[in-house]
């Protein structure tokens, strides 16, 4: 509805004064009274009694509005843009987190559609919004492939890497240290964080830091099991050997269960898995039931599904065990990227 003008026409007949001539309101064609237009109100040419005409008299350039590719497509929305608006901003379609989700992968498809519609419709366009600090994607904040800022390398810079391990080192020489990290199996190979892990990871070993294995924690999301495969082979074959140190995955599938854990299976130096918990309702995702066994202790169908896999996988006859010299004492977990 346009516009509503409410009149409670009895009262105004009934304060009339005697002998007074009273006009029904009730038939007054209020837009023509109040706007100078004899049209009725669906009727009208609507560019005559816009808001965006109006304030252009005033001098200004338009009075305009926001939308995107929905709004645009829903013809009562749309034709109210069309009559009484002159400018269209994207509400969302033009926000870096928008075009740019993933990395060097562009989408201006919706902010194109409504370029495309203003263009049109006769309607200028103001963008929005190009640097903002919020709405901006994720991969430009942690998963860089760059070193996290933190108290570490902020004071100490790159070498924070190479002190903690040669302490680890000079304080047990037997233990396997690791360099243990999240989001690194879970997006695939190729993911930025990945690859800069096995960047890093390679450069210091060849500085000579201490560094035996790299853990990949693998807090995974639903029906990412099928990336840890590749992910970890490709951490795995950097290092003397590797594990899966942190396992839960949302709603713990059989197939994501089964996908992560024959990942390290397959990898002959990945050397172990650890579950990160028992039961769902103890896990730090407890609202997502991430775990093997449920609230009553019971194992769930995870856990069947890899006990059966693991055992057409591996006859008993068939593998060896992990050698004593694996065997962790001690883990240097330093998250870095």
């Amino acid at each position: 509805m346009r516009a509503s003008i409410i009149l409670f026409t009895p009262a105004l007949v009934a304060l009339a004064a005697p002998g007074a001539v009273v006009h029904d309101v009730r038939n007054i064609d209020w837009e023509a009274a109040l706007l100078g237009t004899t049209n009725g109100l669906d009727k009208r040419a609507r560019s005559e009694v816009s808001i965006d005409t109006v304030f252009k008299k005033l001098g200004k350039k338009y009075f305009g509005t926001c939308a995107d590719r929905s709004l645009l497509n829903n013809a009562q929305n749309a034709e109210i843009i069309k009559a009484d608006f002159g400018q269209i901003t994207p509400e969302n379609s033009g926000k870096w987190d928008t075009i740019e989700s993933s990395q060097n992968n562009f989408n201006f498809g919706n902010l194109d559609f409504l370029v495309d519609w203003a263009t049109t419709n006769g309607k200028v366009v103001r963008g929005h919004t190009t640097v903002w600090h919020s709405q901006l994607p994720g991969w430009m904040f942690s998963e860089s492939g760059g070193l996290r800022d933190s108290v570490f390398s902020r004071v100490l810079g790159e070498d924070f890497v190479r002190i903690a391990f040669v302490a680890a080192r000079a304080a047990d020489p037997a233990a396997k240290l690791y360099i243990n990290d999240y989001n690194t199996v879970e997006k695939g190979a190729n993911y930025a964080k990945t690859t800069g892990m096995i960047n890093y990871v390679k450069k210091w070993i060849a500085a000579g830091i201490p560094i035996d294995g790299i853990g990949a924690q693998a807090h995974l999301m639903a029906n990412e099991g099928a990336n840890v495969p590749a992910s970890l082979k490709a951490l795995c074959a950097i290092v003397s050997e590797c594990a899966l140190t942190e396992v839960d995955i949302v709603n713990a599938s059989a197939n994501d269960y089964i996908n992560t854990v024959k990942a390290c299976v397959d990898i002959a130096n990945c050397v172990g898995i650890t579950v990160w918990g028992v039961r769902d309702p103890d896990s730090w995702r407890a609202s997502n039931n991430p775990l093997l066994f449920n609230s009553g202790y019971a194992t769930k169908p995870a856990y069947a599904a890899l006990v059966s896999t693991l055992a057409v996988m591996a006859p008993a006859a068939t593998r060896s065990p992990v050698s004593a010299s694996t065997t962790l004492r001690a883990v240097a977990a330093v998250p870095t990227l």
